[in-house]
């Protein structure tokens, strides 16, 4: 340990440059694979990993050159700290360890060839003039370094494996290949002998990496996309058929109500007869029939009606009572499975959070108004203070019984707002949660 502090660390003997860009790695690692926030607090816990992974790095490096001197000791080094902070401390799924650590550790041994150079090439024109050469190596190392975490985080791919492990495997492959050729040239002595093309090989081999790396990017994002259209796709077919379902049972109950006088006739008939028993069963019999929609709501428009019915049912069997202020033409310009899907989406979202709230009565609130030429839908709901807010804004959902359904349902209000030409807005204030959607509905000016 103190020879390699002596040789390293106070007499540079690998070069200034020979620490710093490990700590650059070392900074690298931890960015990859652990997704530090950039808050203060978590600002202050990445410099704490980041002190006490150098001093772990420090220390695999002087047991490495007590036993083996430092042939190769970067090199190796680097490979086995890669492996052991996916192993011990990423927060990744093994896919995203694999594909990234592969990626990170090819890419290093490939910049080394092209960083080291620099610093002796400008020495070699002009010394007076290039004095400060010797740092330029590890400043190049740095910013490739840099460069491929960027790179890495900003084409992330998702982490619940979407495509096959057949993608990850030829990741692997790529590096691996990388690796072995470049390890060959640096223990064949090519890559001394021979500086020139090594750059050119190593340079090509890294861009080889990230166009393969980016390529598995492209695949998983269209495999996701394929995804969430079929599950829009699905949710929507649901919600057809959900608007039917309630259409019939709200035809039903259009014509218990038709029937209702000609019951009137032979209750009354019964009744005359004093046959109060039999009066009290037909009136029990015929009343079951409709009790669950007797308390309807009517606006004029049938669709509105429809799911508003449906979901004035279903928010009082979650103990929550819908208050809703809707003025609408009879006749809206929209299809009315977009009306059924748009309202019965803001609905449910609206009932599921004031469900979990932690009111006693939990209120949603809905206004539909046409104000010129639009039409406005307000939607509010009381949501979990207890959850933090980034979490509240986020949209998604908290049910634990997740589907490939859940969470589409405001991917689905913006795209039905967006081909009405409109807009979706979410806020919140106070504990409680807002939606506003407008529509635009052409020709409806005059008429409002």
């Amino acid at each position: 340990m103190l020879s390699y502090v002596q040789d390293f660390v106070i007499d540079h003997r690998m070069g200034y440059g020979y620490l710093f860009t490990n700590t650059m790695l070392i900074a690298a690692v931890i960015m990859l694979f652990r997704n530090f926030a950039l808050n203060r607090k978590r600002i202050l816990a990445f410099i704490r990993e980041w002190f006490v992974c150098l001093l772990i790095y420090m220390m695999m490096d002087s047991v490495y050159y007590t036993l083996f001197g430092n042939t190769q000791m970067d090199r190796v080094n680097n490979f086995l700290f890669i492996v052991l902070y996916c192993l011990l401390r990423s927060r990744y799924s093994w896919r995203v360890c694999l594909v990234r650590g592969s990626v990170l550790i090819a890419s290093v041994l490939a910049m080394l060839p092209i960083s080291e150079p620099l610093g002796s090439l400008f020495g070699s024109i002009n010394e007076a003039w290039f004095g400060w050469s010797q740092y330029l190596t590890p400043l190049a190392m740095a910013a490739m370094i840099m460069l491929e975490v960027w790179f890495l985080r900003h084409f992330t791919f998702d982490a619940r494996g979407v495509i096959g492990t057949k993608h990850v495997v030829m990741q692997v492959i790529v590096s691996a290949v990388a690796v072995a050729v470049i390890m060959y040239m640096e223990l064949s002595g090519a890559a001394r002998t021979v500086r020139g093309p090594n750059i050119l090989i190593c340079a090509s081999f890294w861009f080889i990496i990230l166009l393969t790396y980016y390529q598995f990017y492209t695949i998983d994002q269209s495999a996701q996309k394929n995804l969430e259209l079929n599950a829009l796709k699905q949710k929507a077919e649901l919600e057809t058929e959900k608007f039917h379902a309630t259409k019939l049972n709200y035809e039903e109950l259009r014509s218990i109500r038709h029937e209702i006088k000609n019951h009137n006739f032979y209750l009354k008939a019964l009744l005359d007869e004093n046959r109060i028993d039999e009066a009290r069963e037909y009136l029990d019999r015929v009343s079951s029939k409709g009790t669950r929609y007797l308390k309807s709501f009517d606006s004029g428009n049938y669709a509105v009606d429809v799911v508003m019915n449906h979901e004035m049912a279903a928010a009082r069997e979650q103990k929550v009572t819908i208050d809703a202020q809707v003025l609408v033409p009879k006749k809206l310009p929209f299809r009315d499975e977009d009306v059924c899907s748009l309202l019965s989406n803001l609905l449910d979202n609206a009932i599921e959070a004031a469900a979990r709230s932690d009111l006693d009565q939990p209120v949603v609130q809905i206004s539909i108004l046409p104000r010129q030429e639009y039409l406005f839908i307000r939607v509010t709901n009381p949501v979990d203070k207890t959850l933090p807010e980034k979490r509240r804004m986020t949209l998604r959902t908290t049910k634990t019984d997740h589907t490939e359904l859940h969470g589409f349902g405001t991917q689905i209000i913006r795209r039905i707002a967006e081909s009405y030409n409109g807009s979706v807005k979410y806020s919140m204030s106070g504990g409680i949660f807002t939606t506003d959607v407008m529509l635009e509905m052409p020709g409806e000016g005059e008429n409002t």
